[in-house]
């Protein structure tokens, strides 16, 4: 560590440091001298990472010393390192450039953006190496590796292992091995198997289990309808992802979950895939409203992850007739006009999942059930149980984009608080099931 509580030793820790690089250098050829955690001393002065509040500019003059000192020895001048040397220069002897020993400087961070922009210019840091989260092969590596630690069973499906970590990084990893060597412990074994390292991962994803052994029985088939609704949803909306767990057990602050795994590694996705995602967290409401004839509160951060999507969709991503990306001016709260977008492209979502619960009704219904009497699902079970219907997905309901004079009268309108402007133009917002102009009135959004 190289701060201190006195002023001006930590810039002589970094000075020292260097000089020693400098000697090891001179010795071996070369030297390679690694700093983790770097911008814990190199934070862009002035920056939204600098320190504030009480004798906050003291210890920020402490930092830009600091990042002075480690600027000054990343590109110093040519000077001799040893003391003959200096000696020498000084007597006349020694004349020429003085050159310095080659001090290769390697620096990890979490926070790149927090570096100072001086720290990366040529001549510094001019070479940034991203390091990203293993793919499969490496992956399957380090599943081999730290299984080669711990006694386990050989016959262990080191294949699906792959699958349930992408997204993994390598500690995470060593962690949830680690752990199921515990969970293998605690059930008399000596060795893990695939069911303890499932058991670990869960943990380690959804936090431990926490049954709420006073929850009323009409709750319990509250939370069981809630959560058949996404069940169904990703099972039939998102081929590319696998159900692999559904419960009404409490795991951290979620009363219940359905969870599920990529089959593939993605890097990106399509507007049909986002579609149905905001569907899939929809659908916990729609299974509510059609299932239970009410609403509940368990849908908050459902309502709150659709409106994300619905919102970078339309304010970020161009995919509503738009190509204005509020990303450009760092405006992604969206302006009334926007929000009635977001608002039109929810309930058009929210409509086609409704219906597809509705022409699935017995299998939510089945699902629902299987979760009241086992209290979770795996996914084995689940698809045992739908294997018994025969599932469809109605073709969904599409809205043609409006012309772009059209967007920007409307837009125009609603920005001057202009009544009845929708009318005027001919084209009002309908909410998709709407019949008559009476029940518009009532069910149109509020976007105050």
């Amino acid at each position: 560590s190289f701060q201190n509580m006195f002023f001006g030793v930590s810039n002589l820790r970094i000075m020292m440091l260097y000089r020693k690089a400098r000697k090891l250098a001179k010795k071996y050829g070369a030297c390679i001298l690694f700093i983790d955690e770097i911008d814990a001393i190199a934070q862009a002065r002035g920056g939204r990472y600098a320190g504030q509040g009480f004798l906050g500019p003291l210890f920020g003059w402490g930092a830009n010393a600091m990042l002075n000192e480690l600027l000054l020895q990343l590109d110093p001048p040519p000077q001799e390192v040893t003391l003959i040397g200096r000696l020498l220069r000084l007597l006349g002897l020694r004349r020429g450039r003085a050159e310095l020993p080659p001090v290769l400087t390697i620096a990890a961070t979490n926070l790149p953006d927090a570096l100072d922009p001086a720290l990366l210019r040529p001549g510094r840091f001019d070479r940034k190496i991203v390091v990203d989260l293993p793919s499969a092969d490496g992956r399957r590596e380090i599943i081999e590796y730290y299984l080669s630690k711990v006694k386990h069973d050989p016959n262990i499906p080191i294949d699906f292992m792959v699958h349930d970590t992408i997204g993994y990084t390598p500690a995470a990893i060593r962690y949830v091995i680690n752990e199921a060597v515990i969970h293998a412990h605690f059930e008399g074994r000596n060795y893990i198997t695939y069911e303890d390292f499932t058991a670990a991962r869960e943990t380690h994803e959804l936090g431990l289990r926490q049954p709420i052994r006073t929850m009323s029985a009409e709750e319990r088939r509250r939370i069981a309808y809630h959560e058949a609704g996404h069940a169904l949803a990703q099972y039939l909306l998102q081929p590319k992802e696998r159900v692999v767990k559904v419960s009404i057990i409490r795991r951290g602050e979620a009363l219940g979950f359905s969870a599920t795994k990529p089959t593939e590694e993605r890097f990106t996705k399509t507007r049909e895939e986002l579609f149905a995602e905001i569907q899939v967290a929809l659908a916990a409401r729609a299974a509510e409203e059609l299932f239970l004839g009410t609403q509940m509160t368990g849908a908050t951060s459902d309502l709150a992850q659709a409106t994300h999507l619905a919102n970078l969709m339309v304010s970020a991503w161009g995919m509503d007739g738009s190509l204005y990306s509020g990303l450009t001016y760092n405006q992604l709260v969206p302006d009334l006009y926007r929000k009635q977008r977001i608002e039109r492209l929810l309930q058009r979502q929210f409509e086609n999942v409704k219906r597809l619960l509705q022409a699935n009704r017995e299998a939510v219904e089945a699902i629902a059930q299987g979760l009241l009497e086992r209290d979770e699902l795996n996914e084995q079970q689940l698809r045992e149980i739908l294997s018994c219907f025969q599932l469809v997905v109605p073709p969904p309901v599409e809205e043609k984009p409006e012309p772009l004079e059209v967007r920007q009268a409307q837009e125009r309108a609603i920005l001057a608080g202009v009544d009845g402007a929708s009318e005027s133009l001919g084209s009002e917002p309908v909410l998709i099931g709407e019949s008559d102009s009476s029940e518009r009135e009532q069910q149109r959004p509020d976007l105050t």
